[in-house]
């Protein structure tokens, strides 16, 4: 009986927030729509996608998936202005370079790139890795289509690196 409890009392939360999720899915969709940025201490403004959050939710709804693996994914799919300024620093730069200012101001966004193995520091310098490039080449070609300058399936038009770098 007790470990029944204790199960129950542990389930109660996220099946809770679930629930919420659920039947709240079209106002919580509705107010990132609103809101669409947030600036957190420290100088962060992260970026929802709206569609991308409903897609998020649709998703796991289907797939019944737990509620932090939900949250997990809307945070994830977020853009991190400070982490996409230093990609774009680091873009098109073969030799690396010095981002000095970058690790004193961004260490947080800096480390996050380096975990998740976009960019990586040799002798001092940083470079993009190919998941890096990737990732920054995605971003570009998003905010052009976002400005009306590419059509929205322009990135499967690109394939290379020197394709992309002849748009600026």
């Amino acid at each position: 009986m007790d470990n029944l409890i204790r199960i129950v009392g542990f389930l109660i939360w996220p099946v809770t927030l679930l629930v919420v999720l659920i039947i709240f899915r079209r106002p919580i969709i509705g107010i990132t729509e609103l809101i669409g940025s947030v600036e957190i201490p420290g100088g962060a403004k992260i970026v929802l996608d709206r569609k991308e959050v409903e897609k998020i939710i649709d998703d796991g709804k289907r797939k019944n998936l737990p509620t932090k693996q939900l949250a997990d994914q809307i945070m994830s799919s977020a853009e991190d202005n400070l982490e996409l300024r230093v990609l774009r620093a680091l873009y098109n730069e073969e030799d690396g370079r010095l981002i000095v200012n970058y690790e004193r101001y961004y260490q947080a966004a800096m480390k996050s790139l380096q975990n998740k193995g976009y960019i990586e520091k040799k002798n001092k310098k940083y470079f993009l890795t190919q998941s890096g490039l990737e990732a920054t080449q995605k971003h570009l070609i998003d905010v052009l289509a976002r400005q009306g300058v590419l059509a929205n399936d322009a990135w499967t038009s690109f394939g290379s690196h020197a394709q992309i770098a002849s748009l600026s």
